[in-house]
């Protein structure tokens, strides 16, 4: 339903993890909605979403919430409904953002998935590897009822290199091959 990209370019590449990052810098990670990812289309024609990311505060400092970027805008403003820009709601180690189509109706509301904004960060002195997790969102259909679902989607960083490993490693064997 969604994710994360760390490659900030137009489009989700599906990077979702991301390593040789040093202490001290700036973190840039883009969230789509993927409708593609739902099967049957259950999730087409929505209003509206919210979404939480939980972080570790001690590895990460929330810095900012953009719902669009100068290279994208986002879904929800993509089919020409009205969309008022709301800032993220801030904990120490979350931030929630969402968006609501003014009126919505199944003409203006998104029936492809896209970009539902951009985070960032900044890693602390003791950052080392941590995870951002998507654990909560919510949404609906145009007519529908509000779906509040807990999940638990991942994304890395680390100032080491990540190697994928198993499918996500594309065609070579998997650990488990060669074991």
């Amino acid at each position: 339903m969604f994710s994360f990209d760390f490659d900030t370019a137009s489009g989700d590449q599906e990077v979702f993890n991301q390593g040789l990052i040093a202490a001290g810098s700036l973190v840039e990670v883009d969230l789509y909605l993927n409708f593609d990812k739902t099967g049957d289309g259950v999730f087409r024609y929505l209003p509206n979403y919210s979404v939480k990311v939980e972080f570790d505060p001690d590895q990460l400092s929330f810095i900012r919430y953009a719902p669009e970027t100068a290279e994208e805008e986002n879904v929800f403003i993509a089919g020409g409904g009205t969309v008022p820009q709301l800032p993220a709601i801030t904990t120490d180690n979350s931030a929630t953002f969402g968006a609501a189509i003014l009126r919505p109706t199944a003409g203006a509301a998104p029936d492809a998935g896209g970009l539902i904004g951009r985070l960032t960060f900044a890693t602390t002195e003791e950052f080392a590897t941590t995870d951002m997790v998507i654990t909560n969102y919510a949404l609906n259909q145009v007519g529908g009822t509000q779906q509040e679902v807990s999940s638990l989607i991942f994304a890395r960083l680390s100032t080491g290199e990540i190697k994928l490993t198993g499918s996500l490693a594309g065609s070579g064997p998997t650990e488990a091959q060669l074991a």
